[in-house]
């Protein structure tokens, strides 16, 4: 039976129209144990839809090997999260990222904890028998106002990228030519000037002015920004992307930690490379891009970046296309990497990304 199988094998997906077909078959394949983790939790995985996904797996599941014979496969390197998206990943062809942690400041934890000791310290001043009265808590604040200093330098490359798209528009968004007269002020975030955007004399359905596309910064700097070779190398990072459309959840705050957000891409994508299963790398690969892209590198954020080069070096070989994608998001945000005083003790810690970032700089020369 197991040799039926393996013979009827077509071949391997290749791209993501194929993870969508041969369901009957996959229903019908025997199960297959996965024993993941130290604690070896157990999952159970259709063998039809493991061996579809690469030679190594198919060989693991359908095999001559131990593993095939037992319909039991052990993976301790593997933790149960990367394992559960992987699996995700392989039934429908898509998989959910990390949910960002919000990292509180000493100042609101400490704040806290001294309300928590005033409040059990407090003699009650009713009697047990009678409820006490319901006191109203103030509304929660927002993240921005929990934040003591906040990092209004901090962009990032979707951002830069619509800056110098954004260089004298002559169109709405909704294609009306600009007519003039109309326009609103605004504050550039490079130069502090005062600039005016365009507006459109069309009214919508609303009765109110189209506005130009969003911009951040005056025509001046927008012009200096488009001639810049940190543009150019920005460019070639937001390449096209071969896999389906993601949307991650761009940061808006400093306290919301992105490093496990990071990392649950990078242990995916290393599974993915160990068994050669080349489609699931490469879209972990263009949702990183999209992901870096997105994120606002805050100051107290840059270490975030750092464990996710660490890991990404520690776990894959050279001219490995992951190390490059990090190399060159690096080589574009080397100005806002800078002000981390950690960056030098980085840069010693891992020489082999350090000598990569220093050949890709020498195209930002100007």
């Amino acid at each position: 039976m197991r040799m039926a199988d393996q013979e009827e094998q077509p071949h391997f997906v290749t791209k993501a129209a194929d993870l969508e077909d041969r369901y009957e078959r996959i229903l019908q394949s025997k199960p297959v144990a996965f024993l993941v983790g130290t604690n070896e939790e157990k999952y159970v995985l259709h063998s039809g839809v493991v061996a579809r996904l690469s030679k190594p797996l198919c060989v693991l599941v359908n095999g001559k090997m131990k593993e095939a014979q037992e319909d039991c496969v052990k993976w301790p390197q593997v933790d149960e999260k990367t394992f559960i998206r992987f699996s995700q990943w392989a039934y429908t062809g898509s998989y959910l990222a990390a949910e960002p942690e919000i990292i509180l400041i000493p100042a609101d934890i400490t704040t806290e904890s001294t309300h928590a000791t005033a409040t059990s310290e407090t003699p009650p001043t009713h009697p047990a028998e009678e409820p006490m009265p319901s006191i109203p808590l103030p509304p929660p604040q927002p993240i921005s106002q929990q934040t003591a200093t906040s990092d209004q330098t901090a962009s990032s490359l979707a951002l830069l990228l619509q800056n110098a798209r954004n260089v004298e528009p002559t169109n709405c968004r909704r294609g009306h030519v600009f007519q003039s007269g109309a326009s609103a002020e605004s504050v550039c975030d490079t130069c502090s000037e005062h600039y005016t955007i365009a507006t459109c004399a069309h009214m919508n359905a609303r009765r109110r002015l189209c506005l130009s596309p969003k911009s951040t910064m005056c025509s001046k700097c927008q012009g200096r920004l488009r001639s810049t070779k940190k543009l150019q190398m920005v460019k070639l990072f937001d390449r096209p992307h071969r896999a389906r459309t993601f949307q991650p959840r761009p940061n808006q705050e400093e306290v919301e930690e992105y490093k496990e957000v990071f990392l649950s891409h990078a242990r995916l994508y290393v599974l993915a490379d160990i068994y050669d299963v080349t489609l699931l790398a490469n879209q972990v690969v263009d949702n990183l891009s999209t992901t870096l892209k997105l994120f606002t590198l805050y100051k107290t954020r840059i270490g975030d970046f750092f464990s996710l080069v660490e890991y990404v070096f520690l776990n894959t070989q050279k001219e490995d296309a992951m190390r490059n994608l990090l190399v060159l998001y690096a080589a574009c945000t080397i100005e806002e990497l800078n002000r981390d005083s950690s960056l030098e003790d980085f840069l010693e810690s891992c020489p082999e990304f350090a000598s990569t970032l220093v050949a890709k700089l020498i195209g930002r020369l100007d």
